[in-house]
């Protein structure tokens, strides 16, 4: 039997979500998670980074540090990003600005997502200028990002 992408995407997140849950999560399931990072499909490399950062795991960093400079799939770069902060690490602006341009939504929505994690955003047009994005859930994140990165020009009418 043949799984779309869909569906073994979907097995994927719900795996990582059970293993997140719960507490008897191993060190060599760290291994294996690391390892998907490196050889994953796109999918799995990007959930893998992710789960990483929950995770907690310094050991996860280097690998981290090295598919965010490394890794051909955007989205994964920015869950590396993501998972990063989660460590301490600063945020590479460049890459948060890329994404918050993207012709993707799925993009530019997670992008808006790593704006809510940031104390400090001087690029405050292009948060600006999303307030007018086609797509709700984007302009719900960055009205959110705004107001914690508190945007004055963003509540004048």
């Amino acid at each position: 039997m043949k799984l779309s992408n869909k569906t073994v995407g979907c097995l994927i997140i719900i795996t990582f979500l059970f293993l997140f849950y719960h507490k008897s999560y191993a060190v060599n399931d760290v291994d294996k998670t690391i390892e998907l990072l490196l050889k994953g499909s796109d999918r799995e490399r990007e959930y893998a980074a992710e789960f990483l950062g929950k995770l907690n795991v310094k050991k996860a960093i280097p690998f981290l540090k090295d598919a965010l400079i490394k890794d051909k799939s955007f989205l994964v770069r920015l869950a590396c990003l993501s998972s990063l902060n989660r460590f301490g690490e600063p945020y590479d602006p460049k890459i948060v600005e890329k994404a918050l341009r993207s012709e993707d939504r799925y993009v530019r929505i997670k992008a808006a997502r790593i704006l809510q994690d940031l104390t400090e955003w001087k690029n405050k047009e292009i948060i600006l200028k999303l307030f007018e994005d086609n797509d709700s859930e984007v302009r719900k994140k960055i009205i959110i990002a705004a107001g914690k990165l508190e945007i004055k020009e963003a509540l004048d009418p």
